[in-house]
């Protein structure tokens, strides 16, 4: 009887396509939702990813927005902001930022190329749609729900994409 109790009590923890209990989200859970996100243009990725989101209770608006944050800040490399330029010509802080969230809603394996081989950013598809800014949308996908359950957006909670030049 206890084993089953202690079952239950786990499972009431973790929300659907959680790895961790409570919501929160690991690495492999956060790229799991955003392969359901789907394949279309990142325009309507974002929108999937807001309506996914859209009944998330803070924990999990939480820890999506670190992931995204983290995977976003593996990208910010002068590699990659090189590789970048040569696509969409020189861009803004704002612009390079957008260009990054964009490739992450492209899922796990653009990601991968984009961190680690930059300079094969031209084998992939439509990355000239890339340099439109799309990718600002799908980065705040959560920020409205989160707005929405009283909370402000900004600090260890829920930080915003970094700004700042790209290192290494």
């Amino acid at each position: 009887m206890k084993r089953g109790l202690v079952v239950l009590v786990l499972l009431a923890g973790c929300s659907s396509g959680s790895a961790m209990p409570g919501g929160v989200l690991d690495e492999h859970a956060f790229w799991s939702l955003v392969d359901q996100a789907g394949t279309g243009p990142v325009e309507d990725r974002a929108a999937m990813m807001t309506q996914l989101l859209k009944d998330a209770p803070a924990t999990r608006l939480e820890s999506w927005q670190q992931q995204l944050v983290a995977r976003d800040a593996d990208l910010n490399t002068t590699a990659l902001s090189q590789a970048m330029t040569a696509v969409c010509g020189r861009q803004d802080a704002n612009g390079f930022a957008a260009d990054r969230s964009w490739l992450v809603a492209h899922g796990q394996q653009v990601f991968l190329t984009a961190r680690d081989h930059p300079a094969r950013l031209a084998s992939l598809p439509d990355l000239a749609a890339a340099c439109a800014g799309s990718g600002e949308a799908f980065a705040d996908a959560a920020t409205a729900r989160y707005s929405d359950l009283g909370f402000e957006p900004g600090g260890d909670a829920f930080p915003v994409v970094d700004l700042s030049p790209p290192s290494g």
